[in-house]
C-alpha cells in the first residue's frame, strides 16, 4: 500500500509541477507580452482538463525556456516582440510545446500547433519571424504509465506485449511521447532568421 501511494504521489507531484510552471509561463507571456493562447473559453490559459492518477489537471501549452533566455518577466518582455500587438502575431494552441534554449532568441511572429524546439549557442542571435505560416505537427504528448491509447496513455494496446518503462519514468508515473517536432539548432555564432520549419520535421 505504501508503494502504491508513493507511486501515485510521484505522478501527481511530477505532472503538477510541470503544469504549474507552464501555467505561470503562459500567463506571463499572455498578460505581459501579448502572446495569444488559443482554446475554448479559459482552456487557452488554464489548460484542457486532463485526468492523471485520479485527479484532473489543466494541461495546456507547454512553454519552457532556459535560464539563459529569461529569468525575470522583464527578460521575457524584451524577447517577445510581436509584429502586430494584439492581433495574434504569436499564437499557440493548447496541445503545443515550445522550448527556447538560448540567450539571444527573439520571437516576432509564430503560429504554433505542435512542437517547436529552438537551441542557440551564446554567440547565435536568432529571430523567429514566421508570419502567418503556421507550424503544424503531431507534437509531444504526456502519457500516463499503464493507460491505453484511447486515454492518451503509454500502456500497451489490448493483446499487445507490455511496454518496457525505465525506472526513471516508472517513478515519475508518466512518459513524454515525442511524436514529432520541428527542431532548429544554431551551434555557431552569427545572426539567423527562422521563418518556418525545414522540409522534413525531426521525429
Amino acid at each position: 500500500m505504501v508503494h502504491l501511494i508513493s507511486c501515485r504521489w510521484s505522478l501527481i507531484t511530477g505532472v503538477i509541477c510541470c503544469v504549474r510552471v507552464c501555467s505561470v509561463n503562459r500567463k506571463i507571456l499572455s498578460n505581459r507580452c501579448g502572446v495569444v493562447f488559443t482554446g475554448t473559453g479559459s482552456t487557452g490559459l488554464d489548460g484542457v482538463p486532463t485526468p492523471f492518477a485520479g485527479i484532473t489537471i489543466g494541461l495546456g501549452a507547454r512553454v519552457v525556456w532556459s535560464p539563459e533566455w529569461a529569468i525575470t518577466q522583464s527578460d521575457a518582455l524584451q524577447k517577445i516582440q510581436p509584429t502586430k500587438t494584439g492581433t495574434g502575431a504569436i499564437s499557440i494552441t493548447p496541445r503545443s510545446t515550445l522550448i527556447l534554449n538560448g540567450r539571444n532568441i527573439i520571437i516576432k511572429s509564430l503560429v504554433l500547433d505542435g512542437c517547436l524546439v529552438v537551441n542557440a549557442c551564446d554567440g547565435a542571435s536568432v529571430t523567429i519571424d514566421c508570419g502567418a505560416q503556421p507550424i503544424v505537427n503531431a507534437g509531444w504528448q504526456f502519457k500516463e504509465n499503464g493507460t491505453g491509447s484511447g486515454g492518451g496513455g503509454a500502456g500497451s494496446a489490448a493483446g499487445a506485449a507490455p511496454v518496457q518503462i525505465t525506472p526513471a519514468y516508472a517513478i515519475r508515473g508518466y512518459t513524454l511521447n515525442k511524436i514529432e517536432a520541428v527542431e532548429a539548432n544554431y551551434p555557431s555564432g552569427g545572426q539567423f532568421l527562422f521563418t518556418g520549419p525545414p522540409k522534413h520535421a525531426h521525429h
